[in-house]
């Protein structure tokens, strides 16, 4: 923050960063099906903790989880600022590395941010006037998918202890759902998460009506006060419910929700791996209710009953 003392927005942005420096991902783990998560720009450093979930989440699924040293940043935010030529230099450098990964037995990409899985969707269009690359853009489109798609598509095992299971119902807590705009309306797909989270045993609410945080690509750089405004507008929506969290799957989202005094803002991956985290506590307690409390969920409620 000191270095960006002449910067506001950015020296907020870098106050909500976590301080503790980002930590290398678990081994990729013993699964044979192999999955690509995504580095992105930004992802490392703002989200070390969600990356570091969705692999312990995955490698539970029985997936291998890898990652691919040069890779480059998807080119979304210079797509949004009008830098194609960039942003096709990275599609390319990107297509090469993917592509070779796919040919060797990876079934998907896999992203957090879904910003950059509809920037990757659309590499096809990026790449229009290139038809030499047409083929593997498509190719690396249709395997690139955002990890709510991926888990929907993954059928949980049948032994995996569950909240919501007979014998082991209850509440994990309350969380309020944030479906980023590249989410719902550019990948189509704003429900999918919420509704794993309710399997998992959360309550998800849904504000009224949907709208754009404010963040939206560098708008809230561009446009910092009208950005702020409807930041505003938002935080008031999702915190109508009084959640004991925000969610959401985009990392420019989640950063710029986020206020002093208000609810945490989270990544969802890190609310779904807690809860298996929970179910696996109380599958391991004993059933007779005298034998003490059961442990408290990440929501601060009893998971077990």
């Amino acid at each position: 923050p000191e270095l960006l003392a002449g910067e506001p927005k950015l020296q907020d942005l870098a106050r909500h960063l976590p301080r503790d420096r980002p930590r290398p991902l678990p081994p990729p783990g013993p699964g044979t099906r192999r999955v690509l998560l995504l580095q992105g720009c930004v992802e490392p450093a703002a989200l070390p903790r969600a990356r570091a979930a969705a692999v312990r989440l995955l490698q539970r699924l029985g997936l291998r989880v890898e990652t691919l040293p040069g890779e480059q940043c998807c080119g979304a935010l210079e797509a949004h600022l009008d830098a194609e030529a960039r942003a096709r230099r990275r599609a390319r450098a990107n297509l090469r590395r993917w592509g070779a990964w796919l040919e060797s037995g990876g079934e998907a990409l896999v992203g957090l941010s879904s910003a950059c899985v509809l920037q990757i969707r659309e590499y096809p269009e990026l790449l229009a006037g290139e038809p030499k690359l047409q083929d593997l853009a498509r190719r690396v489109a249709g395997r690139c998918l955002e990890l709510g798609q991926l888990l929907a598509r993954t059928e949980l095992p049948q032994e995996l202890p569950r909240p919501d299971a007979p014998g082991n119902r209850g509440t994990l807590g309350t969380l309020a759902w944030h479906p980023p705009c590249t989410l719902e309306h550019g990948l189509g797909d704003p429900e999918t998460i919420p509704r794993l989270l309710e399997r998992l045993g959360y309550r998800v609410l849904r504000a009224a009506e949907t709208a754009c945080c404010g963040a939206a690509g560098a708008y809230f750089l561009l446009q910092p006060e009208l950005a702020e405004r409807l930041g505003e507008a938002r935080r008031a929506a999702l915190e109508a419910g009084t959640p004991q969290a925000i969610v959401t799957a985009n990392v420019g989202c989640l950063l710029h929700l986020q206020r002093p005094g208000g609810p945490p803002v989270r990544h969802w991956v890190e609310a779904a791996e807690e809860a298996l985290r929970a179910a696996d506590t109380c599958a391991s307690i004993a059933e007779p209710a005298d034998e003490g409390p059961s442990p408290s969920s990440p929501g601060g409620e009893r998971p077990c009953t």
